[in-house]
């Protein structure tokens, strides 16, 4: 059967442009082009355009304003890259105004910036089970980045041990206590993409009725709750931090209460 030849003009049907597009995104790697497909896949099948023309700001913003019904603001921005990279590939090859232009990620959550509370934590731990119940256990006694669990291999486990490859692709060894060994099964059975891993936690979160939360909340909750019991140069070499200093900075507080005494040796 021969392949239908459209000219380059805004009636091309979408469905050829993202035929096209797909060819284009071979020079991805085999991960990111997979995401970005199914996310153009996700949405195509919103907006329904019968051509690349058919595609304008207002449908666009709709879209993107639809995402945050079943994705937190991380897993969100995650279709409007795609989204943003398919239409300025549209722009240049068929020489029409990029539509999607005007449109802006969110705001990233609040989530990853705040640290999950000890009370929260074991408020979680009540209301779930299977892989959710031992995703949120695992990463909170290993302190891992989202990056890291979802580039974690079977070959990263030995014994009680977990090898980790974090930032500049320094390799760092974490100690595996009890829970974490009882959750490894589940943790290399489900999908562990960042944006999976995200929307995951967006879900547990609502289904515990605690305020979002995102990864790096619950590695700062195991960083804070590891330091009230081990050295700050022990916590800084599980974390994989480059220096004692950043993680005093990011994750040394101090509550009133614990300065109580402080003084008492002085005269």
């Amino acid at each position: 059967m021969k392949t239908a030849v459209y000219p380059i003009t805004a009636r091309t049907p979408l469905s050829h442009a993202i035929e096209q597009w797909s060819g284009f995104c071979q020079r991805y790697t085999a991960r990111t082009r997979e995401s970005y497909q199914r996310r153009i896949k996700n949405f195509a099948a919103y907006i329904q355009a019968a051509t690349i023309g058919d595609i304008h700001l207002p449908e666009l913003q709709a879209y993107v304003n639809s995402l945050l019904g079943s994705h937190c603001h991380t897993g969100a921005n995650g279709y409007i890259t795609a989204v943003k990279s398919f239409c300025h590939w549209l722009s240049d090859i068929y020489d029409i105004p990029n539509p999607a232009l005007k449109i802006r990620k969110f705001k990233d959550d609040t989530a990853e910036a705040r640290c999950l509370k000890v009370e929260e934590y074991r408020k979680i731990l009540v209301v779930l089970t299977g892989s959710d119940y031992h995703l949120i256990r695992f990463l909170a006694n290993t302190g891992l980045r989202a990056s890291e669990l979802a580039n974690l291999k079977p070959p990263d486990i030995k014994g009680n041990w977990l090898i980790v490859r974090g930032k500049g692709n320094k390799i760092r060894h974490i100690p595996l206590n009890q829970s974490a060994i009882e959750s490894v099964p589940y943790i290399l059975n489900f999908s562990r993409s960042r944006t999976a891993i995200f929307e995951r936690c967006h879900r547990i979160a609502r289904k515990a009725q605690i305020p979002p939360f995102g990864v790096h909340a619950i590695r700062h909750y195991f960083a804070t709750e590891l330091l009230k019991k081990q050295p700050i140069q022990k916590v800084s070499k599980v974390l994989g931090h480059s220096s004692v200093t950043i993680t005093e900075k990011i994750y040394w507080h101090f509550r009133h209460e614990d300065l109580a005494g402080l003084t008492d040796c002085l005269e």
